[in-house]
């Protein structure tokens, strides 16, 4: 699945995996935060539309957040691990959220990630 068409709890999980979390995606829909045991921590874990989950990963991994002079979407930049100089990580999402979480997840996996969650 491409990064770029992440969306909703598809692109929280992926956000919580590249964090090292453990996260799933309930039968309702959203996506959940568990302990180690599997027991759930809280309701829904959004880094995508909550900035209190989203906005300690754009502060810790300095993901810069510009808007997009050419359109109504935001766009999200962040450095990436490819090569041995940083490389910048751009995607363009309708908020800066879902901006900068796409750019965390691709900074991370790359441009795809399975289709697993």
């Amino acid at each position: 699945m491409k990064v770029a068409e992440l969306m909703g709890a598809e692109l929280d999980y992926w956000a919580g995996i590249a964090d090292g979390l453990n996260v799933e995606i309930a039968l309702s829909g959203e996506c959940l935060l568990m302990d180690d045991n599997g027991d759930e921590i809280c309701d829904e874990y959004s880094p995508s539309t909550n900035w209190e989950y989203g906005g300690p990963i754009i502060e810790r991994e300095k993901i810069t957040i510009e808007p997009n002079p050419y359109g109504q979407k935001q766009w999200g930049a962040c450095h990436g691990p490819h090569g041995k100089e940083p490389t910048w990580i751009w995607k363009n999402a309708e908020t800066a959220l879902i901006a900068a979480m796409r750019c965390f997840v691709a900074s991370k996996f790359g441009d795809d990630v399975p289709n697993e969650a």
